[in-house]
């Protein structure tokens, strides 16, 4: 099923439209610093920078810790499988999924990801089966794919349905597209907060279950599963007036040493819309007719 004789053959992309050059440059650097701010989670056993959840120890959720535990116990793919992770991280999700015939492509803003996603899969032996390149998901790739994964990448998204349609036209015919997001009930009007969290996440908006489901549908892709996952997110209810002046006050800090800390009270404002039922952790998994 592989698109390409070799793993060896590494997608080429073009350059992203002129206008989405600024946010995908502010996105990569968001990236970068969090990497930052995360680094002690990343170890040799632990390629992950994904939301913590936590499951039930239960025979049902056994051996599944995290998001890339969960797609490798319910993903129905081909054991020669190509996949392309779109928005890849330091790589955990690939080497998860990987086996000993299935290849695969990261592809992410951060260059400081991709450094750690090649020391990791050199390690790990699997420099032969994995690349990784910088790039966006927005561009164009040589390769097409069985599988394309995206987990908390589409979120960054200038034009959500023209990222799925574009990421939709690398999909051969019966392959699968596979989104893992935070999204916004539509049916609720989020709380004013949510506008901290889009800043300091670098977001066009704050996209909701439905904008993901259209944007499947405008790229003829079929919608086969749609997985709830948000009873496993860990969420804290902050005052959100504390919110508002712990973020008022970083504002003031100069920007080459404010780190990671107007990332960090984000994340404190997406804890605070799941606990208020804003928000939920879906899994979308569509089909190539």
């Amino acid at each position: 099923m592989n698109s390409s004789s070799s793993s060896e053959k590494v997608s080429q992309v073009n350059h992203s439209p002129p206008h989405h050059q600024a946010h995908i440059d502010q996105v990569g650097q968001l990236y970068d610093r969090l990497l930052q701010a995360e680094n002690d989670q990343i170890t040799h056993k632990n390629h992950t920078i994904h939301k913590k959840l936590k499951f039930p120890q239960t025979k049902t959720y056994q051996n599944i810790s995290d998001i890339n535990d969960w797609l490798s116990h319910h993903l129905d793919l081909a054991g020669d499988a190509h996949i392309l992770d779109a928005g890849c991280g330091v790589g955990g999700t690939l080497f998860s999924l990987l086996n000993q015939n299935r290849t695969g492509i990261g592809i992410t803003l951060s260059p400081k990801q991709v450094e750690i996603a090649r020391s990791a899969a050199a390690q790990l032996g699997l420099g032969s089966k994995v690349k990784f390149i910088q790039g966006s998901y927005d561009d164009a790739f040589e390769d097409t794919f069985d599988l394309v994964v995206s987990i908390e990448a589409l979120t960054h998204s200038v034009e959500l349905s023209e990222s799925i349609k574009n990421l939709a036209q690398h999909l051969n015919p019966g392959g699968q597209i596979v989104l893992v997001e935070d999204m916004a009930k539509p049916e609720k009007k989020v709380d004013s907060i949510a506008e901290i969290f889009t800043k300091s996440w670098q977001l066009q908006k704050l996209y909701t279950t439905s904008d993901y489901q259209i944007g499947l549908g405008q790229a003829n892709l079929e919608l086969v599963k749609a997985v709830d996952l948000t009873t496993f997110v860990t969420a804290r209810k902050w005052p959100i007036p504390l919110l508002k002046v712990m973020w008022q006050l970083i504002q003031r800090v100069p920007s080459n040493i404010k780190g990671a800390k107007d990332i960090f009270i984000g994340g404190l404002v997406l804890e605070t819309l799941y606990a208020q039922g804003f928000m939920s952790y879906q899994v979308l998994i569509a089909r190539k007719a």
